[in-house]
C-alpha cells in the first residue's frame, strides 16, 4: 500500500479523490444550507421584485405625463405656431415614446382633432373615446384639472389616456390630450431583463394587460398572491406575483447540484480544449524556430492555391536555403547551428507582411506563401531575403557572414499545387549554384 503510494501516477489519483471527495461534501453541505434558507430568501426575492416593478411601471407612468406636460408648455409658450408646427412637435415626441400612438387637442365646441392618430377621425374608436374625453373632463376643464384614465375600444386593447388643459390664456379654450398603448407601455417596463424570470402579471379593470412569460396560474385558490396597486389619476392597474409555495422549495438543491454539474464539465472541457490546442500547436509548429512547419503550409497553400485561381487572384511562393549551412554545424557545432536558423526565422519575418505564411519546410530550408503577390513583387521580396547575412564568429574555413539562397515562382492557371513550390525549388538550386560560383 505505501509503496504504491510512492509512485507518481497513484499520488495523483490519491489527491484527485480527495478533491472530489472535498466536492461532493462542499456540494452537501451546500444543499443543506439552501434548502434551509430557500423558502425564505425566495419569498423576500418575490417582494423585493413586485415592489420595484412596481416602483418601475409607476415611475414611466409619470415619465409619460412629464412628456405630454413638456409639449404642452411648448405650446402654451408659443402661441403663433401654425397647425404644422404643432403637428411637427407631437410627431417628435410620438417618435421618441414607441408606446405613445396618438396626440391631439379637444377644441372649443367638442371638435376633435388629430395630430398624430392610431385610427381615422370618423372611425368607431375615435368617437368612442372622444365621447369617453368629454364625459370624464367636461367639468374638470373648468377647474383647469388634468385626467388620466383607462380607456378601452370595441376590440381587446387597452389604452392609457392623459388629458391635459392648456394653461396660457390664448389655448384656454383647448385641451390636449395623448394616447398610450397599455399593453406597450407595460411590457416596456416588465419585459426588462431584471424582472425576466419574475411570474408577473398586470391586471386592469378584470382583464389581463401583461403577463410574462413565466407566469403561471395558480395551482389553487388557497395559493397566496402578492398585489400592488399602480395609481395615476383614475388608473386602476394591479400588478400580481405568486408567492412561493413550500413544495417549491425543493428544486433549489437540484439548481445547486447542476451548477456543481456545469462548474465540473466546464473546467473538463476547458482541459481538453487546452490539451487540444497543445497537440494542434505541436503538430503544426516547428519546435526548434517557433514558425509554421511544413504540414501546417502544405494544408495553407492548398487553400490559397484554390482561392487564387477561383478569384483569378495573384500568389507567389519563395524557397530559401542558408548557404555553407553543413559547414557551421560541422565547425561550430549543432548548438551553433541551432542559433543560427533561430535568427535567420527572426530577421525573414522582419521583411515579411502579416498575410504572408513562413514555414520551416526542413533541416535549413524555409518556405513562404505571398498572397496577392504576382513574380515582379515577389522579386522585390527575394532581393530582400537574399540580401540577410548573419556574422559567425571568425573561422578561416568560413569566410564571411552566412546568407541566403532564395528561388520564387509564381502560381500558373490549372496547375496542381505542389507545381510552383518545384519551379520554385528549381530557382533556389539555380541561386545556390550562382553564389558557389561567386565565391569560388
Amino acid at each position: 500500500m505505501f509503496e504504491q503510494l510512492a509512485t507518481r501516477s497513484f499520488r495523483w489519483l490519491f489527491v484527485a479523490c480527495l478533491l472530489i471527495l472535498g466536492i461532493s461534501v462542499g456540494v452537501a453541505g451546500t444543499i443543506a444550507f439552501t434548502l434551509r434558507h430557500a423558502e425564505e430568501s425566495a419569498q423576500g426575492e418575490t417582494r423585493a421584485g413586485i415592489d420595484q416593478a412596481a416602483q418601475q411601471l409607476d415611475g414611466a407612468l409619470q415619465i409619460r405625463r412629464e412628456r405630454v406636460l413638456l409639449l404642452r408648455d411648448a405650446l402654451d409658450h408659443a402661441p403663433q405656431l401654425s397647425d404644422a408646427e404643432r403637428v411637427a412637435l407631437a410627431k417628435s415626441m410620438v417618435g421618441l415614446t414607441p408606446d405613445l400612438v396618438g396626440f391631439g387637442i379637444l377644441e372649443k365646441g367638442n371638435h376633435f382633432r388629430w395630430w398624430v392618430s392610431p385610427w381615422p377621425e370618423s372611425s368607431p374608436e375615435t368617437v368612442q373615446l372622444m365621447r369617453e374625453i368629454t364625459r370624464r373632463t367636461w367639468w374638470k376643464n373648468a377647474l383647469r384639472m388634468s385626467s388620466r384614465f383607462v380607456f378601452r375600444s370595441s376590440g381587446d386593447r387597452s389604452w392609457w389616456m392623459i388629458v391635459e388643459p392648456f394653461m396660457a390664456k390664448a389655448n384656454r379654450s383647448e385641451l390636449i390630450f395623448a394616447l398610450f398603448d397599455a399593453r406597450l407601455l407595460a411590457g416596456e417596463v416588465l419585459l426588462a431583463p431584471a424582472f425576466s424570470t419574475l411570474p408577473l402579471r398586470l391586471m386592469g379593470q378584470n382583464r389581463v394587460v401583461h403577463q410574462s412569460n413565466r407566469w403561471k396560474p395558480p395551482k389553487s385558490a388557497a395559493q397566496p398572491m402578492l398585489e400592488r396597486s399602480i395609481g395615476r389619476g383614475e388608473l386602476d392597474w394591479v400588478l400580481q406575483i405568486p408567492t412561493v409555495s413550500p413544495r417549491m422549495v425543493p428544486r433549489a438543491w437540484l439548481n445547486v447540484l447542476l451548477a456543481t454539474i456545469s462548474v465540473l464539465a466546464l473546467i473538463a472541457a476547458l482541459g481538453m480544449v487546452w490539451a487540444v490546442e497543445r497537440l494542434r500547436f505541436m503538430a503544426t509548429t516547428d519546435e526548434l524556430t517557433g514558425l509554421q512547419n511544413r504540414r501546417f503550409f502544405v494544408e495553407r497553400w492548398v487553400s490559397e492555391h484554390a482561392r487564387a485561381l477561383r478569384y483569378q487572384r495573384p500568389l507567389s511562393c519563395l524557397m530559401m536555403d542558408v548557404d555553407r549551412f553543413k559547414q557551421v554545424n560541422d565547425l561550430l557545432g549543432h548548438a551553433a547551428g541551432d542559433r543560427l536558423l533561430k535568427e535567420l526565422a527572426r530577421q525573414i519575418k522582419t521583411h515579411l507582411r502579416q498575410t504572408d505564411i513562413l514555414a520551416r519546410y526542413g533541416g535549413d530550408e524555409f518556405i513562404v506563401a505571398l498572397p496577392e503577390t504576382d513574380l515582379e513583387q515577389a522579386r522585390k521580396v527575394e532581393e530582400k531575403l537574399s540580401g540577410l547575412s548573419l556574422p559567425l564568429p571568425a573561422n578561416p574555413r568560413l569566410p564571411g557572414p552566412i546568407t541566403l539562397s532564395v528561388g520564387a515562382a509564381q502560381v500558373q492557371a490549372n496547375e496542381p499545387p505542389e507545381q510552383a513550390i518545384q519551379r520554385a525549388d528549381v530557382q533556389l538550386a539555380l541561386a545556390k549554384q550562382a553564389r558557389r560560383n561567386l565565391i569560388a
